[in-house]
């Protein structure tokens, strides 16, 4: 072992008087030029370098310091070390306690406050942020424009002001105004009082802090203050409640995704302390070095004003700009590596690693032993930055170098787990408040020859710096306000005035539509029914069947969508089922109604069973039937088309006769839509709960189609039962929405807003981003319809494009059996006159898409899992058209902490688990993603084991292609295996004797006849040709059987037979 070199100091004190309590980094890189790596400062001479790290003994205590990349790189191993509460981070703890700037390892409060306040500051939510921070940064570009060139200004405390006023609207939703005050804010004061003092307290003996009583005296009254002003923060929340998704509410409201628990009121007041003086003192130091560097750089300055004219021009900034603004970018990075406005990270020995070395078995690190890292050294590193360290160079900070540095060789934002949860947030105030700098000002030092003067606080910070600014040539302050605040004129679409007059609406006539759902398809039906009524005379509400329960209008006509799940009604339409099949005649005399219905021909013996059921029962109740009942096989039918049919031919005409509405005239769309630049507002979907993602991870090898567990933390309120299925509302591929935005000449940042229309999907009246409309309320990719064709064909004034369409349906071939959409058909027609409204009103509503869920609430109430077969494929009888699953390519990208909307209901009847499972055998048969419901059935069965339930014996026939490419779960399932929960049978498709799930079923056929005999039920999960080939040897089986008992069993008697098996013995859930 090497020595760790040591500056000289006096018995007890050890080196105290080294250090500059007032400024402790100096000092720290002072002694590293001595004792450690040769680093940069601007203070003293450079020194001869003596090596990469030394001992820091103060007060009978020892203090690595460590200086250099190599060293650092080790420490940031969390598998061999952790953060290191000590030094002035140990006297903050006495504000904020185990918060998550200030917790000890493994503190159960900075677990709950991670888990709950991570996902706040993701990208979604940061984006919502934007307008926020704009607003403050808005004031203060406003604030140095009105006090002109003359004045020099004060750059560090309105940074100050900024970052502070920033924080507590869009994390608290509370105006501070500071930036309208000359006095600094009580609140600064007091942090600014605390923290200096914590910096002190780390340097001195206690007793020394103990005899200071009047520092005492002020340090605990800037705690009590501090803590009281957070107090009476969440005090007038709780007190003036509001549904804002900020940081505040989750606070209050938040539930650890992992254990349930809230956040105590204790940790609610550390933890928003923090944010307020983490979120606004290091930023705002950071904005101070970065403008200090790019002033003093005019080339630089230079180049940050160019960029900012090519990506924004005159206009307003959005959000949208500031990942474009690459140059700024790499601005603030490098800034930060010069200058981290935390300039240390403390490190200690995981406890069951210590005592442990690092340079290569060199250097001894005791037990409990802090290590600090000095990053304004270690961010110098000749040996990894270069000769010229110690300049200010932003291009050295490109994606492209930065990706190509050593691992951890750049740590502004802190390491690894307990990194700065903040950093999105301040990133984008950095980079927003230097783009609208440098798009309105000419910018200038106040005193050219001013070299840097760094004040330490914990932080660091600039002091006496002063800049003068001077508004660009030809802007004035009013000018500055207008485009601050207006941004670009709103451009209407072609089709803007296309809309109908408030007279107009008022003589609608009201209709009901009501569906009953589950996967999906009925309500999507029901909400572009909904959205269409208008423009036929009619002002519709829609709700789902139960609603209807006991009070069907007489006043109106009703339209009802619904579907058949194996002869069941729908989730939503089980009461109101029940209660129609008790009403008699005339009890719903003056009932106008229409039937449109949902089956599967797969289940052939209850095809449309309940729509026909409901058209049948409400006629006999006395109610009139408008039309005739119209009905969709899905398996062999297009969806949208007949329903277009139905509706457009048969139902729209007869209820215009009935009704006596008179011709409105064509409206090209229904709303209108205006474009601006500007920031979305949050629209919340209703009906959606929100759950986010635990863990998302890849089931099968490379090369196979790719199979993916999802892992979804659900909240406090939701609750499942096994076998049931999450509903997950997707959002469309960017690809796709670029495309269309692109066809429609839309740029990035684009808002709309919806007037006009009476019935649509879409937020009316609100600010909304077009990528937003794109990406989550409309099917971009659903098959176009005839309907949708001839729309675009009149439209289309080019003759060729006309013809290059038509060819589409030349063979006689359903256009929805070519998969193209609206977008690839106008894409194939850049004459069209259709407006981006106009293409709005031929979508349909984006529709939740039905997972069945793979956990069991035994193992874990508060999360779910789904197991998801990824489409994403060539289809070579489509000429190569590639088929994207739009809600299996949403789900591939989800990251851990992402938020998803979604909402659980119940499996198809009959698909559940059993209510005696210690007398009910069972038999799952599944291939791919279909062992889904049965991997939650093996958790029941595995959670009531360890209960000590005795439980009859269960057999999965689970199909793969080979036992290294898809056997998903397979570790699991041996474990479950040799528990005695399940026994399972593989069978593998794609290994030299293509062996199928039903070969196997034929050749266990014994097995499975004796399960029969001892009343087990039988469960298929899986395509539609796994269900038939399946029923193809169950029917196999069923005549072997009477054959060997001496029977001979007609085809009726099979079917009979079957039947009765579908009635609560053999349940069935295919998809696509």
């Amino acid at each position: 072992m090497a020595e760790i070199p040591q500056p000289p100091g006096l018995p007890y004190i050890g080196s105290l008087f080294e250090l500059d309590p007032k400024f402790t980094v100096k000092s720290l890189q002072r002694l590293g030029n001595i004792y450690g790596t040769l680093i940069y400062d601007i203070w003293i001479q450079k020194l001869n370098c003596l090596g990469p790290i030394y001992d820091l003994r103060i007060l009978n205590i020892s203090r690595i310091v460590v200086c250099n990349h190599e060293l650092f790189d080790e420490l940031c191993d969390e598998n061999r070390f952790v953060k290191s509460v000590s030094g002035p981070l140990s006297q903050m703890r006495n504000l904020v306690h185990d918060s998550l700037f200030t917790a000890h390892p493994n503190e159960q409060n900075w677990g709950i406050a991670h888990r709950i306040l991570a996902p706040a500051f993701g990208p979604v939510p940061i984006q919502e942020m934007f307008h926020g921070i704009y607003d403050i940064a808005s004031q203060l570009v406003l604030k140095w424009a009105r006090q002109g060139p003359s004045k020099p200004i004060n750059v560090q405390d309105d940074c100050t002001r900024f970052t502070l006023d920033a924080v507590t609207l869009c994390t608290m939703g509370m105006r501070l105004n500071s930036l309208y005050s000359e006095e600094k804010h009580p609140f600064v004061r007091a942090m600014d009082g605390f923290m200096r003092e914590s910096n002190y307290r780390a340097q001195r003996p206690h007793f020394v802090t103990r005899l200071l009583w009047w520092s005492r005296k002020q340090y605990d009254h800037d705690i009590s203050f501090i803590r009281k002003f957070a107090k009476d923060l969440i005090n007038t929340r709780r007190n003036n409640p509001t549904e804002d998704q900020d940081i505040l509410n989750a606070l209050i409201k938040g539930h650890d995704p992992k254990t349930g628990q809230q956040m105590s009121e204790e940790s609610i007041i550390d933890n928003m302390v923090t944010f307020l003086i983490a979120g606004h003192e290091t930023t705002s130091g950071g904005i101070a070095f970065l403008l200090y560097h790019i002033v003093k750089n005019q080339e630089v300055w230079q180049n940050v004003q160019k960029e900012v004219n090519d990506v924004v021009g005159s206009g307003r900034i959005t959000s949208k700009h500031l990942s474009k603004l690459r140059y700024v970018t790499t601005c603030v990075r490098e800034s930060l590596r010069l200058w981290p406005t935390i300039p240390v990270i403390a490190f200690k020995p995981k406890e069951n690693h210590f005592p442990t070395t690092i340079g290569q078995d060199k250097f001894l690190i005791m037990p409990r032993q802090t290590v600090i890292a000095l990053l304004p050294a270690i961010h110098r590193d000749s040996d990894i930055w270069g000769d010229d360290a110690d300049e200010f160079r932003p291009e050295r900070m490109t994606d492209e170098n930065l990706s190509a540095l050593p691992r951890n060789a750049w740590k502004a934002f802190g390491n690894g787990t307990r990194g700065c949860i903040g950093r999105p947030f301040a990133m984008t105030e950095m980079v927003l408040i230097t783009a609208l700098l440098a798009q309105n000002f000419d910018i200038d030092h106040d005193d050219p020859s001013h070299e840097l003067n760094v004040d330490q606080i914990v932080t660091l910070r600039l002091r006496d710096f002063f800049l003068r600014v001077k508004l660009k040539p030809g802007l004035d302050s009013l000018q500055l306000a207008n485009r601050l605040f207006n941004g670009q004129e709103l451009r209407k679409g072609p089709e803007a005035d296309a809309t109908m007059t408030p007279a107009a609406k008022e003589n609608l006539k009201p209709i009901t539509v009501l569906h009953g759902s589950n996967s999906g398809t009925c309500e999507s039906l029901s909400l572009q029914f909904t959205r269409d009524a208008s423009r036929y005379g009619f002002d519709a509400t829609m709700l789902p069947l139960d609603s209807a329960l006991e009070k069907l209008p007489t006043d109106r006509p009703v339209i009802i969508l619904t579907a058949s799940y194996e002869g069941h009604p729908a989730s939503n339409a089980v009461k109101f089922v029940s209660w129609l099949e008790k009403v008699k005649k005339p009890i719903l005399s003056g009932v106008s109604f229409a039937v449109f219905g949902c089956g599967n021909s797969d289940w052939a013996a209850t095809l449309h069973r309940i729509p026909k059921l409901i058209d049948r029962l409400l006629s006999d109740a006395g109610a009139k039937r408008l039309i005739e009942l119209g009905l969709v096989d899905v398996f062999s039918m297009p969806i949208q088309e007949t329903f277009e049919d139905w509706s457009n031919d048969k139902l729209w005409p007869a209820l215009r006769a009935e009704y006596k509405i008179p011709e409105l005239g064509p409206f090209p769309s229904e709303s209108r839509v205006e474009f601006a630049n500007h920031l979305r507002q949050t629209f919340k979907e209703n009906n959606f709960i929100e759950a986010s993602v635990i863990e998302n991870k890849l089931l099968t090898a490379p090369g196979f189609r790719a199979k993916r567990h999802l892992e979804l933390a659900l909240p406090p309120d939701a609750a499942y039962k096994v076998g049931d299925y999450l509903h997950i509302l997707p959002v469309n591929p960017r690809v796709i929405v670029q495309r269309a935005m692109r066809y429609f000449h839309l740029e990035e940042g684009t808002y709309m807003k919806v007037t006009g229309g009476l019935s649509t999907v879409l937020p009316t009246g609100k600010e909304i981003y077009v990528e937003e409309v794109l990406s989550r309320y409309v099917e971009l990719c659903q098959p176009a319809t005839q309907k949708n064709m001839e729309c675009i064909l009149q439209s289309t004034p080019d003759l060729k494009e006309q013809e290059s369409l038509r060819q589409y349906t030349a063979s006689g071939t359903s256009i929805q059996d070519k998969r193209l959409s609206i977008l690839d058909l106008l894409e194939h027609a850049a004459s069209s006159t259709i407006s981006f409204a106009d293409f709005l009103s031929m979508l349909t509503p984006l529709r939740a898409r039905t997972y069945s869920i793979s956990s069991s609430p035994l193992k874990c109430a508060r999360s779910c899992s789904l197991s998801v077969s990824i489409v994403d494929n060539i289809e070579p009888k489509l000429a190569g058209t590639r088929i994207l699953g739009i809600s299996t390519h949403y789900i591939s990208h989800l990251k851990p902490d992402e938020r998803i909307l979604c909402y659980i209901r119940p499996s198809n009847p009959g698909f559940n688990f059993p209510d005696s499972p210690e007398r009910t055998p069972m038999v799952m048969v599944c291939v791919g993603s279909g062992i889904a419901p049965f991997r939650g059935f093996l958790q029941e069965r595995s959670c009531r084991a360890r209960q000590g339930q005795k439980l009859a014996p269960a057999f999965l026939f689970f199909g793969c292609k080979s036992p290294t490419s898809d056997r998903i779960y397979g570790s699991e399932l041996d474990q479950l295996e040799e528990a005695g929960i399940v026994t399972v049978r593989y069978a593998y498709s794609g290994l030299s004797g293509r062996e199928h799930v039903q070969d196997k079923l034929w050749h266990e056929r014994e097995t499975l006849t004796g399960i029969y005999k001892q009343g087990g039920r039988f469960y298929l999960c899986g395509p539609v040709v796994l269900r038939n080939s399946v029923l193809a040897v169950v029917r196999k089986i069923y005549i072997a059987v009477a054959e060997a008992n001496g029977e001979d069993k007609s085809e009726d008697e099979y079917e009979n037979w079957l039947g009765e098996m579908n009635r609560g013995r053999f349940a069935v859930d295919t998809f696509a």
